[in-house]
Parts: C-alpha cells; structure tokens; sequence
C-alpha cells in the first residue's frame, strides 16, 4: 500500500491483491487494528509524513529517530524504518543528514 500511493487504491482492489473479499479484509482490519483498512492507511501516511517534516526540521547531532518516531505512534523502528523507506524511497537517517 506504502509503495503505490501515487495510485488511486480501492478497498476492492487491496482485498483482490490479498485475495480476500472486501467484507473478510474490513472486519479483519476492525478487528487487528481497530480501524478500517483505507483509515489505517490514511492514518499511516499522515503520521509517516510528520515524521519526516520533524527530521527535515532537527538537528541530526541531536535528534534520536527511535525517539522520534514513538512520539509519533511508530514503536518498533524495525518496521517504522521498514515502512519509511516504502513510502519515501531513504532511509529517516539520510532524510535527517539533509
């Protein structure tokens, strides 16, 4: 979903992709994360855009990314690191060295 934001995506067609129906994926999402899948998705992005505003904005001899992005709800940097890269293409660290 990170990786194809550039592309319109349906609930329809993200069920299709993990070829599962709309309804199986809705109440599975509801039920994992407590929200739907185009909201979680919405969500992600917007947070995963914050980020990235605050790096371009720190000091990279002070700023801690881990800190950084748990202040934004991102608690395991394996997977924040994971789903940044996805979606802008660098690393934090080459985001917050600029």
């Amino acid at each position: 979903m990170l990786a194809h934001l550039e592309t319109p995506l349906t609930l329809k067609q993200l069920a299709e992709n993990l070829e599962s129906s709309s309804a199986a994926l809705s109440y599975g999402f509801q039920d994992l994360f407590g929200v739907s899948p185009m909201r979680y998705l919405k969500v992600k992005v917007r947070r995963l855009n914050a980020v990235r505003q605050r790096l371009k904005a720190s000091d990279p001899k002070s700023c801690k990314i881990a800190i950084l992005a748990s202040e934004f709800g991102f608690y395991s940097p394996c997977h924040f690191t994971q789903d940044y890269k996805t979606m802008f293409g660098e690393l934090p660290s080459e985001t917050l060295a600029k």
